[in-house]
């Protein structure tokens, strides 16, 4: 599914900006914030729940149909609180996961508007976001090791700061001369995962996949 997505946003893009003409227009150059609340779905569902956000992107036309955005965000993702038994000859313990973990994403994107009408617009983003991470997980160990010895340990896990790339669709729809109402759906990727470390030991790597939907206001300037 995630392929399919990637591969219609592609489509589309081609298609539409190569039957629209490319005649620029003053009054569609002007430069554009948009205001998000995002939603996200990850991909790694065995350490996230879900995730919410907020972004906000500076967008700059060179045309009326291609341009360029910079964004920066705050998001926070639950972890999923779970509890993992495990026994070996030398070791029986639980180890709890619960907690979250802070991202702010930073970057810039390239835009198309495709389909104008007066009413309602297509917007396609592709771009790249460096994600600096704050973690907030907890991880702790309770348990007896094959000497007797009760052990009980809990640390934060210390996350590494992480690369990801984008795909998105926007439909917006005006709500007044200065002002538009926005829908995206999107599937961000990773492109440099971080470590996820525990008590200085990598565990595994920070996964950022996930789809996401956004609700915005765009304000034009």
């Amino acid at each position: 599914m995630k392929q399919l997505f990637i591969v219609t946003v592609i489509s589309l893009f081609i298609s539409g900006f190569m039957v629209l003409p490319h005649k620029t227009f003053a009054s569609e150059l002007t430069p554009e914030i948009n205001f998000g609340l995002q939603y996200f779905n990850p991909s790694d569902d065995d350490t996230y729940d879900s995730g919410v956000g907020v972004e906000a992107q500076a967008r700059f036309w060179q045309n009326k149909n291609i341009g360029f955005g910079i964004s920066a965000g705050l998001s926070n993702w639950q972890v999923k609180d779970s509890t993992m038994h495990y026994s070996d000859s030398t070791l029986n313990m639980d180890i709890d996961t619960d907690g979250s973990v802070t991202m702010l994403p930073v970057g810039g994107s390239v835009l198309a508007r495709i389909f104008p009408h007066e009413n309602l617009t297509l917007l396609f983003e592709g771009g790249l976001r460096y994600v600096i991470v704050e973690s907030n997980a907890d991880i702790s160990v309770e348990g007896i090791d094959n000497q007797g010895t009760y052990i009980k340990v809990k640390e934060e896990a210390d996350i590494d700061n992480g690369i990801v790339g984008l795909a998105s669709i926007s439909a917006k729809s005006p709500l007044s001369k200065t002002a538009n109402l926005s829908g995206t759906l999107g599937y961000q990727f990773d492109i440099h995962k971080g470590d996820v470390k525990w008590l200085g030991e990598k565990m595994f790597d920070h996964e950022l996949e996930s789809f996401f939907v956004s609700v915005g206001l765009e304000l034009n300037f």
